[in-house]
């Protein structure tokens, strides 16, 4: 079943999501690991040139490298055989256009929410956090890609709650690995370290593109037994 041939009804509870989380761990964590490295390389390659461009410029060039990474993470987790590095990083590359500006349309959706209250913008991140997993599966477009986003979300709001929970945690998790392996390698102050900054940014966008994707694929198990 399509993900845009949604038929009405009640929200249906989340199913195997803990059998799904563990497969896609053990089947592609030296892939994702590998994509984090990967990440964390370019970004703390360009961090100097981001130093010195204006602040729309330096957005810019951030956005598109998240875009990049979590792209890359949705095809590893989507992918129904572990796919290798280069088709990961060569589905990402076809499709940045579009995963570059659903992801500036995400973060300034919950940019704005964040300023208003803090609840509307994890709303707002929620909502729209299935809208790359959703490009990079079934490419429905851009607009339809949030529309879906927001239609699975709503419907199959246990999922999104479990998933969310367990987001949060790998969340905490990968900051503190990453301020573990900072203090390992440096001897200053970590809150200033281009380093720091470049580890973070790849297990963050690394992570949310396993995270929508998990949900995606918990997603589509519910509803193959509906």
């Amino acid at each position: 079943m399509s993900l845009r041939d949604l038929s009405p009804g009640s929200p249906l509870p989340a199913m195997r999501v803990a059998p799904i989380l563990r497969a896609v761990a053990v089947a592609r964590a030296h892939l994702l690991l590998v994509l984090w490295a990967i990440c964390a390389a370019v970004f703390y390659l360009v961090v100097p040139a981001l130093n010195k461009m204006d602040s729309l410029a330096s957005v810019s060039v951030s956005v598109v490298l998240w875009a990049f990474a979590m792209a890359a993470a949705c095809h590893a987790v989507l992918w129904a055989q572990t796919p290798t590095l280069m088709q990961c990083l060569s589905a990402s590359a076809r499709a940045i256009l579009y995963t570059s500006g659903l992801v500036f349309v995400i973060m300034t959706a919950s940019f704005f929410g964040f300023f208003l209250m803090v609840i509307p913008g994890l709303v707002a991140m929620v909502m729209l956090s299935l809208s790359v997993p959703i490009t990079m599966r079934e490419r429905p477009g851009f607009f339809a890609s949030f529309v879906i986003s927001v239609r699975l979300t709503i419907r199959y709001w246990g999922t999104a709650l479990i998933i969310t929970l367990i987001g949060g945690a790998v969340m905490i998790a990968a900051v503190i690995a990453v301020l573990i392996i900072a203090a390992i390698s440096m001897q200053e102050d970590l809150a200033n370290s281009p380093l720091y900054d470049a580890l973070l940014f790849g297990a963050l966008a690394v992570a949310s593109g396993v995270l929508g994707s998990s949900r995606l694929l918990a997603i589509r198990e519910v509803d193959a037994g509906a």
